[in-house]
C-alpha cells in the first residue's frame, strides 16, 4: 500500500515529544527510560486521550520489549507467550501510534484466523510488511494471507552464520 512513512514517523515521534516536554514541565524529575504503566497514570487528565495513549503505548512498548527479550534468550521459547507479545505490540502500533494500515490487518486477521499464533506489522510502519509466529499450517496461513491481497512467503529459522576453520 502507498504510505506517508515520514507522516507516520513524524506523528510518533513528535507527539512523544511534545509529551515529554510538557511532563518534563510538570514534573522535572520524570525518567521514561524507568518508569511504568502505573506511573504515568497520573497524566491522563493533562493530555488528550490520543496523547495519553501514545504515552502509554510506548511506556507498554518498552516493557513489551524486555519480555520479549527475556522469552527469545532462552533455549526453547514459550510459543503462546511469544505470540502475546507480538500481537500485544501490534495492538499498540495499531490503535495508538497509528502505524498499521487495514490492508496489514486484514492480512493479519487472516493469517491468525488460519492458526497463526502472532504476528504485527514491522519496518518503517504504514503499510510496507508484516509478519506472523506460525510454527505450524504455514501453507494454509500463507494461502489466508494472498487470500486476502498478501503475498506471503514462508520463512525457517536457521542455526544462523557458521565460521569454518581449514
Amino acid at each position: 500500500e502507498p504510505k506517508d512513512t515520514i507522516g507516520i514517523l513524524s506523528f510518533v515521534k513528535n507527539g512523544m515529544l511534545k509529551i515529554l516536554k510538557e511532563i518534563k514541565e510538570f514534573n522535572p524529575n520524570f525518567n521514561l527510560k524507568n518508569c511504568s504503566l502505573a506511573e504515568v497514570e497520573i497524566y491522563r487528565n493533562v493530555f488528550s486521550n490520543e496523547e495519553f495513549n501514545l504515552l502509554k503505548a510506548n511506556i507498554s512498548d518498552k516493557e513489551i520489549l524486555k519480555k520479549a527479550l527475556i522469552e527469545l534468550r532462552k533455549p526453547i521459547i514459550d510459543e503462546q507467550l511469544f505470540a502475546d507479545i507480538l500481537n500485544q505490540h501490534q495492538d499498540n502500533l495499531r490503535d495508538f501510534k497509528k502505524i498499521s494500515t487495514p490492508k496489514i490487518n486484514r492480512m493479519l486477521d487472516a493469517a491468525l484466523g488460519a492458526g497463526a499464533l502472532g504476528g504485527k506489522i514491522n519496518g518503517s510502519g504504514g503499510g510496507g510488511c508484516m509478519f506472523v509466529y506460525a510454527p505450524r499450517n504455514t501453507e494454509k496461513i500463507a494461502e489466508a494471507i494472498e487470500n486476502v491481497g498478501g503475498k506471503a512467503y514462508i520463512i525457517e529459522l536457521d542455526e544462523g552464520l557458521k565460521v569454518e576453520i581449514k
